[in-house]
């Protein structure tokens, strides 16, 4: 009808998730994606269409990444926001389902940067002795 499809690399949308809108319920809208491409998928293999099942394939990887860094992101928040551990571990099982390798990433990021903070006001603390050992007339 319109001629041979055409692969696009660049995005062609663009939006923003933030606290207050739908996006912020990635278990929902996971569900969705997943619904939205079972419908295609049943169409797609009917017609026997390889290239359609391939982009299924590969929207269903870029939903999972993505969800999955949406419940880490949500993880994160709930626990700085007090949330229980059971709420907090919710979403991290969800990450893990989704993206585990986000998530095992972002694990590791955390660990390196509280270890890395821990060292760092460990030396704070050494040279405040040094400074206080010199304001009192110690060595120089």
């Amino acid at each position: 009808m319109f001629g041979s499809a055409a692969t696009v690399a660049d995005p062609l949308v663009r939006y923003h998730v933030h606290r207050d809108n739908t996006s912020r319920d990635y278990g929902t809208a996971a569900r969705e994606w997943d619904a939205l491409l079972d419908a295609h998928e049943a169409l797609a293999r009917r017609a026997s269409d390889r290239v359609v099942l391939a982009a299924i394939e590969t929207g269903r990887r870029a939903g999972r990444c993505h969800y999955g860094r949406l419940a880490v992101t949500a993880a994160a928040a709930a626990r700085r926001d007090g949330s229980s551990l059971t709420r907090v571990g919710r979403h991290l099982a969800a990450a893990a389902r989704l993206n585990p390798g986000h998530l095992v990433r972002s694990v590791a990021r955390s660990i390196q940067a509280r270890l890395g903070s821990r060292d760092q006001s460990r030396g704070e603390s050494r040279g405040q002795s040094r400074g206080e050992s010199r304001a009192a007339g110690g060595e120089r």
